[in-house]
């Protein structure tokens, strides 16, 4: 990521006092600089089925959300994962989400998805909301 107008808007999203948090943007901006990486505008629960079906076939599909899916309402998060199971019809996609379970720290879901239907949904760790820690194993 090189835009600095976005550079801005993301370093604007840690706040002042989390220094630490601050140093780990600025490295991992650092890293996003050096690594291309497409990143789509869109609306995920009507645009996600077409993303993950560009997703290439010869590698793990994956699709990750984090802290994002309660600002959904829950009809859109039905209708993104319906879009992902369909786009499974031609291989495996696996969804990663991390969202607060509501106890001071967060989720790990793992939701699989093959031949258009889900097939497996499990939590497989408790973890930092921020990242800073994650414990495998059910929460």
């Amino acid at each position: 990521m090189t835009d600095p107008k976005a550079l801005r808007w993301l370093r604007a999203l840690v706040w002042p006092e989390h220094v630490e948090r601050a140093r780990l943007m600025d490295e991992a901006l650092e890293v996003a600089a050096r690594v291309p990486v497409e990143v789509e505008e869109g609306d995920a629960t009507v645009d996600v089925e077409a993303a993950a079906r560009r997703l290439p076939r010869d590698a793990a599909r994956v699709v990750f959300a984090t802290q994002a899916l309660y600002q959904i309402p829950a009809e859109g998060v039905r209708a993104m994962l319906h879009g992902i199971a369909r786009a499974s019809d031609d291989g495996p996609i696996d969804l990663l989400t991390m969202e607060s379970n509501g106890k001071g720290a967060s989720e790990l879901e793992w939701i699989a998805f093959e031949d258009g239907q889900l097939v497996a949904r499990e939590t497989i760790a408790e973890c930092d909301s921020h990242g800073r820690w994650l414990a495998w194993g059910r929460a």
